[in-house]
């Protein structure tokens, strides 16, 4: 892949390279020279020689406008800061207001887009259209507020997955990409442009020279080693269902050379890879002692005389090869085609996949699934969220259906590219560029999460609510055999994602006492959403030995009893709920009784589950109270949240930072408190249930005592009111 360049700037009639917006202040007579030398660096495109005499004047002319969309270009165009440019574009815009050109209009929306911040994205583009000199640049600028509104539906609703990024020892500073994968899936190959390249060349966009690297799966379930040597010692990175090992970096010293180099594809028996090169295809054979062979050019079917093909994919059955071009008679600017093999490395006329897949914008990074029924690409067209979107196509007779794209937040504003499903398909692979990317394009690790739901466990002695850390707790389903260990915290809890309609062995066991059994059935259909269970070890004793486990399920939105959960809220119920007696350590003897009748709160304000009713804290930029489209998201699921529960009241915290006066945060607080309650409040919340309460810089939550912190104390928190 080259760089990913944003796909509409060619059509505008304005430069989108080096002049500075025209709002810009006299320097001093001597910072003059110091300003020329800037621009001649800026103008050059050698951002790097430019960012330390920008920030000089920077400090120097705080109200200069110029300056700062000028060290905003030179972050957005940066090998490892490109996430960063916006606070700068942001400055230049405040500084600027409505005298602000379209230049930096388009940086600022490109990089509001990129951080998924839409709606200041369609500000921005908005703004651009007044400067619009032809019916092209206006399509242009419709289509890419299209593409913020797209964001803002996908946003909306999120789809339930975990995206993680594979860290730092896969991924650097600079651009990583294009992972692909033997079938065993114990080689990972994958394209990087960082230091150390072979040659160290540097090209015209200021990135190293591509290169292929790898990495090993020594994982119990699908661990990686660090990108390179493969014989030194592995280390754990974290634990849970992506778990990463690492050894020291190092690049595919036999297929790189001093020009760009990266990985595309990896035949399905794992004997051949593909790869770029010269802006053509070229494949290598591994050999003896896991060596690839010198690469050599694809067939000139496929790599065309005069196009770019930067990507393909083999079948699984090898029979079929999907790629991307250029050539001409396509649909847009890159196509997906498709060529049959004829015989040992030759294949047949490659053709068009049709207007159902390609569209006139770009289409990237082609991967066809185990069973050769579904295409996942990337393509800046369709109902994309803003630069490449990942989709999906299915194969019907013959035919693809429409794309769908496989939404947030697995896409973003910024790239998605290079999709690769796991060996199924509840994992898969690729690069992004995210709001936690090291620097540019990362890759990353998405698990699908099945519709599961939580169950909060609190494991305490039987008196005095003393938490119990030591016992181990295993829950089974008994229709797939998943075991789970909870891992309990020093407050005694843990929390497990259930399936509904699934039975679940519980084994409680802990030093000194019996170990306790049984088993729970969450029944399936709506309703089901959190359950919340107490185990309680009692001291009771049977001859020389404690018994007595006391295992209690109460309910936080369900009821075992179905006239339970139609009691009206704020009344209280009984329901029949299981306790699970201890096994005599001399005498096993199974002591399940059923049926004892015990209190079940229906009423959320004073049903212990409710209490630890979590909402996620919703975040603010550096002196602002706008809420942007993440916290919509949180607001809408507290909304929905306090719908259903009419009978519950709330207050809304704001904080800050420490910068700034008493006063200056006390307001700023207030302001932020208020915008999320008035954002209730258009949700149909009544205004009477919500109360915001301003507490400035007050209750930090982790010190103010370097940026990262000051952003997590930027907060909104909404809590319970006790009744």
């Amino acid at each position: 892949m080259r760089h990913l360049a944003f796909p509409f700037a060619l059509l505008f009639s304005f430069s989108l390279s080096a002049d500075p917006p025209k709002v810009e202040k006299r320097v001093d007579r001597k910072d003059r020279k110091h300003y020329r030398k800037a621009q001649e660096y800026f103008f050059f495109e050698e951002y790097d020689r430019a960012v330390p005499l920008l920030r000089k004047l920077v400090e120097q002319y705080p109200s200069n406008a110029t300056i700062y969309y000028e060290m905003g270009v030179c972050m957005y165009y940066s090998p490892t800061e490109k996430t960063r440019s916006l606070p700068w574009f942001e400055k230049a815009l405040t500084i600027a207001g409505d005298k602000a050109d379209e230049e930096l209009l388009y940086y600022s929306a490109t990089a509001y887009q990129m951080m998924n911040r839409f709606d200041d994205a369609i500000r921005c583009y908005t703004g651009m259209k007044k400067y619009a000199d032809s019916p092209e640049m206006l399509k242009s600028i419709d289509r890419l507020i299209e593409t913020c509104e797209n964001g803002k539906k996908f946003m909306s609703k999120p789809v339930n997955v975990r995206v993680e990024n594979l860290g730092d020892n896969v991924n650097s500073a600079y651009p990583d990409y294009a992972p692909v994968f033997t079938g065993d899936e114990k080689l990972l190959l994958f394209t990087s442009k960082r230091k150390g390249s072979t040659g160290g060349n540097i090209a015209d966009d200021g990135y190293y020279f591509e290169d292929v690297y790898m990495s090993k799966n020594v994982g119990e379930s699908g661990g990686w080693s660090n990108a390179g040597k493969l014989d030194t010692t592995y280390r754990m990175l974290r634990k849970g269902p992506f778990r990463f090992l690492f050894s020291k970096a190092e690049n595919v010293s036999e297929i790189n050379t001093h020009d760009h180099d990266g990985s595309i594809a990896i035949a399905p028996d794992g004997k051949k890879l593909y790869i770029f090169r010269y802006s053509d295809m070229w494949q290598a054979a591994l050999g003896d002692g896991e060596k690839w062979s010198r690469p050599k050019r694809l067939h000139e079917s496929i790599d065309g005389k005069s196009s770019h093909e930067p990507s393909l994919c083999i079948s699984p059955d090898g029979k079929s090869l999907y790629f991307v071009s250029d050539r001409p008679k396509g649909l847009g600017g890159k196509d997906i085609y498709r060529c049959e093999k004829m015989g040992e490395d030759t294949w047949g006329t490659p053709m068009n996949l049709g207007p159902a897949v390609n569209t006139p914008y770009d289409e990237e990074s082609p991967y066809i699934s185990a069973d050769g029924s579904t295409l996942y690409f990337s393509s800046e067209g369709h109902n994309s969220m803003g630069g490449f979107d990942v989709f999906k196509s299915v194969n019907e007779n013959g035919l693809w259906t429409k794309p769908e794209n496989l939404g947030y937040p697995i896409n973003n504003g910024g790239d998605d590219i290079f999709y690769v499903p796991g060996k199924n398909t509840d994992y898969g692979y690729y690069a992004s560029m995210q709001n936690n990317t090291l620097g540019d394009l990362d890759i990353y690790a998405v698990e699908y999460l099945r519709e599961t739901h939580r169950l909060w466990v609190r494991i305490l002695e039987n008196t005095g609510n003393k938490p119990v850390d030591n016992a181990k707790v295993w829950f089974t389903n008994l229709q797939n055999g998943r075991k789970n260990l909870l891992g309990i915290s020093t407050d005694g809890e843990a929390l497990l994602n259930f399936e509904p309609g699934a039975t679940y062995s519980i084994v409680v066991e802990r030093d000194g006492y019996s170990p306790a059994k049984s088993e729970i059935s969450f029944p399936a259909g709506p309703g089901l959403d959190n359950c919340y269970q107490e185990i309680r070890f009692s001291q009771t004793k049977n001859g020389a030995s404690l018994t007595g486990q006391e295992i209690v399920l109460f309910s936080l939105l369900f009821d075992v009893d179905k006239e339970i959960g139609e009691k009206p809220v704020g009344e209280r119920a009984t329901a029949r709920v299981l306790f699970l007696e201890g096994l005599d350590k001399k005498n096993p003897r199974p002591g399940l009784q059923v049926n004892k009748v015990a209190e079940v709160y229906t009423d959320p304000v004073n049903d212990p589950a409710a209490n630890s009713m979590v909402f996620n804290t919703i975040y603010f930029e550096f002196e602002k109270s706008e809420l942007n489209e993440e916290s919509r998201v949180e607001l809408n699921r507290a909304a929905e949240y306090m719908k259903n529960n009419p009978a519950l009241r709330f207050e809304v915290l704001g904080y800050t930072d420490n910068k700034g006066s008493e006063s200056f945060n006390q307001e700023l607080s207030q302001k932020r408190s208020a915008a999320a309650v008035q954002y209730l409040i258009s949700k149909g919340i009544s205004a009477e249930r919500l109360r915001a309460v301003p507490k400035g810089k007050s209750d930090p939550v982790n010190g103010n005592d370097n940026e990262e912190n000051r952003r997590k104390n930027r907060r909104v928190e909404i809590r319970v009111l006790k009744q």
